[in-house]
């Protein structure tokens, strides 16, 4: 229950895919039951020119990303490579917890689940074997970075093992209010090769528009990811996309009354049979 997103553009003119902006909201869920708005951001630095966000459970997500940034290897890594890792790493943490919730009650392990199979029922093998394979971790992750080919977006989701890149489209958003988000970034018909301000916009109202959601704080948290490091935009940066934010909705909203008013209504009789 969240929304983090982040946005590919261009540091300049004639740099496509040379910066990101990541925005997000600072709910925060515990259990999968209680949520609540927290004073800290939600974005971890994974590198110096990396971060990771976490949709879903925060203390499995927070555990997940901590234990990436900690095995990072250097700046040299490229964002593909720490987005492997990432998955590695989820795909280690989804199986360590599967096997405390479902086999460590039975006094079993992963070794001896599988060491056992000829000696258990069918019936109980086959059951376990399809909670192990169905087990939900209850976490989304994130990646945005920029490495020496350009910046990148990568998302890891359950069970993990594998990562999705999102480079092609330009943007990519995680969370309850993941589809409104989306559907602001194509409405906006955003491209790589934008520069910085607009796609700080958009992020910014794209985050925004994703409020509707349900589990979507407003607490805004906006940052801007470049081959210098990792950038988090103040206050007064924010107070002026707000007023921005609310002149272009005021407008558009304006716009369209305007031409929906103009519309001919062509009306035909319809006799009765």
């Amino acid at each position: 229950m969240t929304i983090c997103l982040g946005a590919l553009c261009a540091q300049d003119a004639g740099r496509p895919c040379s910066a990101a902006v990541v925005a997000s909201d600072r709910m925060v869920t515990l259990g999968g039951l209680i949520e609540f708005d927290h004073s800290a951001p939600k974005v971890t630095r994974l590198g110096l020119t990396a971060v990771g966000l976490i949709a879903g459970d925060a203390l499995t997500g927070s555990k997940l990303l901590g234990d990436v940034a900690t095995s990072n290897s250097g700046p040299s890594d490229s964002v593909g490579d720490l987005a492997s890792r990432l998955a590695r790493t989820y795909a280690e943490v989804r199986l360590a917890r599967a096997e405390a919730a479902l086999l460590l009650p039975r006094g079993l392990s992963l070794q001896t689940y599988y060491d056992s199979h000829q000696r258990l029922l069918p019936q109980l093998v086959g059951a376990i074997d399809q909670q192990l394979c169905q087990f939900d971790l209850g976490v989304e992750v994130l990646l945005v970075g920029v490495d020496r080919s350009g910046s990148h977006l990568f998302t890891v989701t359950n069970p993990g093992g594998r990562c999705d890149t999102h480079d092609v489209i330009g943007y990519a958003a995680i969370g309850s209010g993941a589809l409104h988000a989306l559907q602001a970034m194509i409405g906006f018909r955003h491209a790589t090769s934008q520069d910085l301000h607009r796609t700080v916009f958009r992020a910014y109202a794209a985050k925004r528009q994703a409020e509707v959601a349900p589990g979507v704080g407003r607490e805004t948290d906006l940052l801007v990811v470049d081959e210098a490091g990792v950038f988090r935009l103040g206050h007064r940066t924010l107070e002026q996309l707000e007023r921005l934010f609310a002149e272009y909705t005021r407008s558009t909203g304006r716009r369209f009354d305007a031409r929906l008013e103009a519309v001919e209504l062509d009306r035909e009789a319809i006799g009765q049979e």
